[in-house]
C-alpha cells in the first residue's frame, strides 16, 4: 500500500499535450494524493486548466490487490471535455524499473487505444508522469501524449 506514498501531498504541475504538428500545448495544473478508507486505498484528484477558461478535472481510486501484486484504478471525471472515454473505467499497475507503470484499454473518436502510464524521475520533492498511446494493439505507440512535471508544495 506504500507504492502510491511519493504521490502523497499537494503538487504544482506543468501539463503539456501534444498537438498533432508534434509540438506541446501547455498548461498549469494542481494534483493532491491522500489514503483514504483507512489506508486501503489511494485517492489523487488533477485539475488543469486550459484554453479561455476550460477545466479539465478528474478523481483516481486506487486499490491494491494482494494475491495479484498490481494495483486496480479507476479514473473519474464530471468534464465534459474529456473526449477519450476507456472501455473499461478500471486500469492495473505495478512498479516498473522506472517508477510506477498502468495501463488501460479505451476507445475514442479515433478507435480502440491501450494507455501506458509512467510515473518516473520519483523524488520526495517532484516526479514526471507521461502517457504514451497505441491504437494497433500495442505494435506502434504515439509516445508522450501527455507529460506532467510535479513539483511538490507541501
Amino acid at each position: 500500500m506504500q507504492q502510491f506514498k511519493f504521490l502523497e501531498g499537494s503538487w504544482d504541475c506543468v501539463m503539456k499535450t501534444k498537438l498533432k504538428d508534434g509540438s506541446y500545448a501547455e498548461s498549469k495544473a494542481t494534483w493532491t494524493g491522500k489514503y483514504v478508507l483507512d489506508g486501503f486505498a489511494f485517492q489523487d484528484d488533477f485539475r488543469s486548466s486550459f484554453g479561455q477558461g476550460q477545466v479539465y478535472r478528474g478523481t483516481t481510486w486506487r486499490t491494491y490487490q494482494v494475491e495479484e501484486q498490481r494495483w486496480i484504478n479507476i479514473f473519474l471525471s464530471p468534464n465534459d471535455l474529456v473526449q477519450a472515454i476507456p472501455s473499461d473505467p478500471f486500469f492495473t499497475g505495478k512498479t516498473c524499473e522506472t517508477g510506477m507503470c498502468l495501463t488501460r484499454r479505451g476507445r475514442n473518436q479515433k478507435g480502440t487505444y491501450i494507455d501506458k502510464f509512467f510515473f518516473v524521475a520519483i523524488s520526495s520533492d517532484s516526479f514526471t508522469w507521461y502517457m504514451d498511446r497505441s491504437y494497433d494493439d500495442g505494435v506502434t505507440w504515439l509516445e508522450k501524449v501527455t507529460i506532467i512535471k510535479a513539483v511538490r508544495t507541501n
